[in-house]
């Protein structure tokens, strides 16, 4: 499935898959995201805003609705 990815005033599409996270999608379409940890989630400097759809972090499943907005790890969220 396909996904859009905002930043620096574009828009990329990039193709998701449940196996690659946030940070790696980004990476994908040009974008690159500073992680100190190396994408373990303990330093906390990656953080993106979520659009809305489906995401899995730590083997949970969020939905992200229009109206919502939601922070979260790029290394620790997949899109569903």
């Amino acid at each position: 499935m396909a996904i859009q990815i905002h930043f620096d005033g574009r828009t990329v599409a990039v193709e998701s898959g449940s196996d690659r996270s946030v940070m790696e999608l980004a990476r994908e379409a040009g974008w690159h995201i500073d992680a100190k940890c190396g994408g373990k989630g303990s330093c906390a400097s990656c953080n993106v805003l979520l659009g809305t759809g489906s995401y899995l972090v730590f083997d949970e499943e969020i939905k992200v609705l229009p109206e919502q907005r939601r922070e979260i790890l790029s290394c620790q969220a997949s899109v569903l």
